[in-house]
């Protein structure tokens, strides 16, 4: 019947829940698949891609500039290198870096479906709601900047292992630790905890506003 509605949602804003909810079903679901197939991948493997090695300074300059007038310096940063027998400490470094952004997705799919069911019973507002918002602002960062940081000791410890460090790092070599900070983690963890704050303030209006009633 139009205008009919499901708890306080019109149709329409049902729909869209049904949708969004849905859809972070799918998403937690793949992000399991992915934490599962990674582990496989990395612990089973016989030889495994080290993505992002850091070079020293004074890399070589790029072969294909030297068609061009316009590069005045050039180089390389990162390189990849494919290493057999890498051993389970590594790995277990390298799959961390993986697998801590993959768990901070199926956390944020938890919340979304989580607060997509509360949406359509007609109370978003719950008082557990709030905690785990904040429990997920704690995930994002710490997991955001711990991935960083494993996967920089993971790629210092993959230099180590190929040989000693006087003979791979240093110029025309390896760098032996680099840790470029990224602190957008920071940002949405605290987006996500004023998020928390704005729910625990509608969670006590809505106990007010039910006890007037």
């Amino acid at each position: 019947m139009v205008g009919e509605t499901t708890g306080h949602l019109k149709p329409s804003e049902s729909v869209a829940t049904w949708i969004v909810g849905g859809g972070a079903l799918v998403a937690g679901v793949l992000s399991i698949i992915a934490f599962v197939a990674s582990a496989l991948h990395i612990f089973r493997a016989t030889a495994v891609r080290v993505n992002g090695v850091p070079l020293a300074a004074g890399g070589e300059y790029p072969p294909v500039l030297g068609s061009s007038d316009a590069p005045v310096d050039g180089g390389f940063e990162t390189a990849w290198v494919e290493v057999a027998n890498l051993p389970a400490g590594v790995r277990g470094l390298l799959w961390a870096e993986t697998a801590l952004p993959i768990l901070t997705a199926l956390a944020i799919s938890a919340a979304i479906v989580w607060l997509a069911a509360a949406l359509l019973r007609g109370r978003p507002f719950t008082r557990l709601f709030p905690g785990a918002l904040a429990v997920l602002a704690g995930v994002i960062m710490v997991a955001g900047m711990a991935s960083q940081l494993v996967g920089a000791i993971a790629r210092a410890e993959t230099v180590l292992f190929l040989g000693p460090a006087d003979q791979m790092t240093g110029p025309g070599g390896f760098a032996g630790f680099w840790f470029p900070l990224d602190f957008s983690p920071i940002g949405w963890g605290l987006g996500i905890g004023l998020v928390a704050s704005a729910f625990q303030i509608g969670t006590r209006l809505q106990r007010e506003t039910a006890g007037l009633v």
